[in-house]
């Protein structure tokens, strides 16, 4: 008779050069699978472009916005996916919001990246610096969810402008923005809804930030 083999169940191994995906507790689950498009949109976006500075790639800005959100607390993945992406169209202007839910991104995170997208109309009789006024002061009325992505890019940005010694640049564009700050004090103070949805800890968040720049800006 054949000698008897015990046969153990194989443990299933990554061919070489491949890392096996573990196995993720739900919650993030969730947050790898709505991030994981997003981040691969920005990063074959922005693949060639670079930030000012210290000539980091320009994927780190994106980063940095998507921290200073979720270090004010928010903690919404559509706001998320805004984040990662909020100027994919401006650097690939033949993208499209059904381009973008393509991509993977939601239907809702699509629609803000698209009301944070700038490109001037270079027809119109109005100057592309009036025009780009108009924009920052449409945050007024445009969602709740493109406001707090704005106001962390602008202040993302302004930090990125003073610390790679463009002090005087950094200023008046900051000075530029301040009818984002203004939008986000009228519409969120006292707003149940608001509160509901994003915490208490927002606008607080929100208003340490801004005064933390109006003083690193003044020094």
């Amino acid at each position: 008779m054949p000698a008897v083999v015990e046969q153990k169940k194989a443990k299933k191994v990554a061919p070489k050069g491949e890392l096996q995906e573990p196995k993720l507790p739900a919650d993030q689950q969730l947050v790898y699978d709505a991030m994981n498009p997003a981040i691969a949109l920005a990063t074959e976006i922005h693949h060639l472009e670079f930030r000012k500075g210290p000539k980091l790639p320009y994927i780190t800005h994106c980063f940095d916005v998507l921290k200073m959100v979720s270090d004010w607390g928010v903690t919404d993945l559509d706001i998320w996916q805004a984040c990662m992406c909020h100027d994919v169209v401006e650097s690939d202007p033949t993208l499209t919001k059904e381009k973008l839910i393509k991509w993977g991104l939601t239907p809702v995170a699509s629609g803000y990246v698209m009301e944070l997208t700038f490109i001037p109309d270079m027809k119109s009789p109005l100057t592309p610096q009036v025009q780009k006024a108009q924009y920052i002061d449409s945050f007024m009325n445009k969602s709740e969810g493109s406001l707090v992505v704005k106001l962390s890019d602008r202040a993302s940005n302004t930090k990125d402008f003073h610390q790679s010694g463009e002090h005087v640049y950094a200023g008046k564009y900051w000075k530029k923005g301040s009818p984002l700050w203004e939008a986000a004090l009228s519409r969120f103070h006292n707003n149940v809804d608001f509160e509901t949805r994003f915490g208490p800890a927002l606008l607080p968040n929100i208003k340490f930030t801004r005064d933390m720049i109006n003083r690193m800006i003044v020094r």
